[in-house]
């Protein structure tokens, strides 16, 4: 497994942020000249597109996420539950589907931050790590 720490490095970021320090909100501005009507849309700050980028580089996405998540059962009820129980290969899959998840869902990551998913997952992995270098 690789080493985490610059993951951890992003849980005071979280403890400490606001809804600004993640995204601004573009869009929204109603009828235009054209009569079309945007949504809103999330602009996320550099700061966060480096935690998500950190993700990535740290190798928990997992790929076959698709197949892996209906191990989990229904991520959106008892996040918490599962957070507290998650091993490894769980904190991969819940990550992923967060990530992954915004590109199907406008602000999701706001809402994930918003909830406090971001630092209890982080703080998971950091206990599972730790527990790792102990029985090594």
């Amino acid at each position: 497994m690789k080493s985490m720490e610059p993951l951890f490095a992003f849980i005071p970021f979280f403890e400490n942020a606001t809804e600004k320090d993640i995204c601004t909100w573009g869009g929204g501005c109603g009828l235009h000249a054209t009569h079309c009507c945007t949504d809103a849309y999330p602009v996320y700050t550099k700061r966060f597109k480096e935690f998500i980028d950190a993700t990535y580089d740290a190798g928990l996405i997992d790929e076959d996420y698709s197949l892996s998540v209906s191990k989990l059962g229904t991520v959106h009820e008892n996040i918490d539950e599962m957070i507290e129980k998650a091993d490894y290969g769980d904190i991969k899959i819940l990550l992923t589907h967060i990530i992954r998840g915004e590109r199907f869902r406008d602000g999701l990551w706001v809402q994930a931050f918003q909830n406090k998913i971001f630092t209890k997952i982080l703080k998971r992995l950091q206990s599972i790590e730790e527990a790792d270098k102990t029985i090594s």
